[in-house]
Order: structure tokens, then C-alpha cells, then sequence
């Protein structure tokens, strides 16, 4: 046999992954970000009815110094994270 059968796995691409997704309006941008691990959404045009009944957390984002206030928390050790918005926090949406 000339090719080995592999598996995937998250060792084979590192520990983040970097996505876009785009769309029309309503094609379900918001709801298939729900599905990530752990997403907290940074919410600059509204637009969160599609996970209303999910629970999951989201900052308001006015100006860019929010926007800043969050990286600045994200970027804490995973302990404050855990602390700061009760949960874990691993994608940010």
C-alpha cells in the first residue's frame, strides 16, 4: 500500500483557528458562530436574536475603546478570564 490512513487532529494545526464567515443577512453567520467552543460575541450592530434563547455572553461594542477593553480581558490568564465573565471564554465571535 502506497498511502498511510491518518486521523485529524488539533495537534496537526495548533491551537487556534482564524475564521471568516461571510454572508447575506440571515444566512446563519451568528447562529453556526454559536457552535464554536466557548464563544463570547462582540456585538457592534445588534443583530443576536438568532442565539437569544442560547444564554451565552456579549459586550456591546459603542467605540473602538470597548472594543480595546475587551482585548484587554481576553487577554488575561485563563483564571481572571474565568472570574471576570463566568465562565470560559476560547472564541470570540
Amino acid at each position: 500500500m502506497a498511502f498511510k490512513v491518518r486521523t485529524t487532529g488539533a495537534s496537526d494545526y495548533g491551537r487556534y483557528i482564524k475564521m471568516l464567515v461571510a454572508g447575506n443577512p440571515g444566512a446563519g453567520k451568528t447562529l453556526l458562530a454559536s457552535t464554536a467552543l466557548n464563544p463570547i460575541y462582540a456585538s457592534a450592530e445588534g443583530g443576536l436574536m438568532s442565539i437569544a434563547d442560547k444564554g451565552l455572553p456579549y459586550v456591546e461594542i459603542e467605540k473602538i475603546d470597548d472594543l480595546l477593553e475587551l482585548k484587554q480581558m481576553l487577554e488575561q490568564d485563563e483564571t481572571v478570564r474565568k472570574s471576570i465573565f463566568k465562565r470560559p471564554i476560547d472564541t470570540v465571535v
